[in-house]
């Protein structure tokens, strides 16, 4: 017959088994969670390195580990998308924001997959999602994202709404005042052109892009003096790449040389 007390001990027992197998589970998935870390932050350095393969193999071990970290397929979708893996690019970009629905991250980068895909109208959609979301901490690029769709759509006039908009959020972002500066010329709203050029030159005098606009557009309105110094300035910030040859070629072509 059994007895109460030897039920009591089996019961016992039992729990204790249970809590250890418990313990021992939780100990477990603790474990792979910081080997997957690990492994994602070794896989992004590689990537952010250059080395998009070996980034590649350390971010699939790592959601081999842990597959339901959002963030791990955002970067996966990010390594695809330089290896032009655009399907598998996509299809990580879609796991992310089911599991994490609030990652204007992963909006706005998923928006620039779009575009190489030339996908406009979601590129657009992305764009929007993310500089909606009152957590995203750079709205700027959304914003600056969805005025270069429009400008290659041509839709210059929307273009310069969004990139006031990025510029509203981030008044030092080169970027967008210089494709601020492109999209007035197209315009023909020089003025308003000379000044976006400039206030980029303002906030970074090294980028070599305003000041070969800035040179041209002078050049373009007959004020050879501003435009011959503003093309020598992009010679000497860019004194091996495209930008000073195509400067010296035009300063050439002048005798400036």
């Amino acid at each position: 017959m059994i007895t109460g007390q030897f039920k009591r001990n089996i019961f016992n027992l039992i729990v204790v088994i249970c809590f250890l197998c418990f313990a021992g589970c939780a100990g477990d998935s603790a474990i792979k969670k910081d080997r997957a870390l690990a492994m994602q932050n070794l896989g992004v350095s590689l990537a952010s390195q250059g080395n998009l393969r070996g980034g590649l193999e350390q971010l699939l071990k790592a959601v081999e580990l842990d597959p339901k970290r959002a963030d791990l397929h955002h970067d996966l979708a990010l390594v695809y998308k330089g290896l032009y893996e655009y399907k598998l690019s996509l299809e990580h970009f879609n796991k992310a924001l089911i599991l994490k629905r609030d990652f204007p991250e992963a909006q706005n980068n998923l928006g620039t997959l779009y575009v190489v895909l030339q996908e406009w109208d979601l590129a657009i959609a992305c764009f929007q999602n993310a500089a909606n979301d009152l957590l995203y901490m750079t709205p700027h690029f959304a914003y600056h994202n969805i005025g270069s769709v429009y400008y290659k759509q041509g839709k210059y006039e929307k273009a310069v709404e969004n990139y006031l908009q990025a510029i509203k959020y981030s008044a030092s972002y080169v970027e967008a005042w210089f494709d601020l500066g492109c999209t007035y010329e197209i315009l023909k709203r020089n003025g308003d052109a000379i000044n976006a050029y400039n206030t980029a030159i303002l906030h970074n005098p090294d980028h070599p892009a305003p000041h070969f606009n800035l040179g041209k557009l002078y050049l373009k309105l007959n004020r050879i003096d501003e435009g011959v110094k503003e093309l020598n300035l992009a010679v000497k910030a860019d004194p091996d790449g495209a930008f000073a040859t195509e400067s010296t070629k035009l300063l050439a072509n002048m005798g400036q040389n």
